[in-house]
């Protein structure tokens, strides 16, 4: 397994932290996302949303738990420890990013 030095950490975690400052902060364009969010709400169709159901569904957390455990199950099944492992770690980053 390899690993970085805690300077190369910080030279890959430093600029990503600022390029997210940049763009949640100075650099927001929220003003035309806006835009184009009421662009789309004023032209909402009926039959749009019941076909977006299921995907939303599947976005949701519980969906992704669903499809991360059949993903699992398969890797388990094939015993395809890394890529189980890797999906593992992915699914935790992106809990404690998403809860912090």
């Amino acid at each position: 397994m390899w690993a970085l030095p805690p300077v190369q950490w910080l030279l890959i975690a430093l600029p990503m932290v600022a390029l997210g400052w940049l763009i949640d902060g100075p650099l927001a364009l929220t003003g035309p996302e806006d835009n184009i969010n009421e662009w789309f709400a004023n032209r909402r169709q009926d039959w749009l949303d019941d076909l977006t159901v299921l995907p939303t569904k599947l976005a949701s957390t519980e969906g992704i738990v669903i499809v991360a455990g059949l993903v699992a199950v398969y890797f388990l099944a094939r015993r395809r420890w890394p890529s189980l492992v890797l999906m593992a770690w992915a699914l935790t980053a992106e809990l404690t990013i998403f809860l912090f």
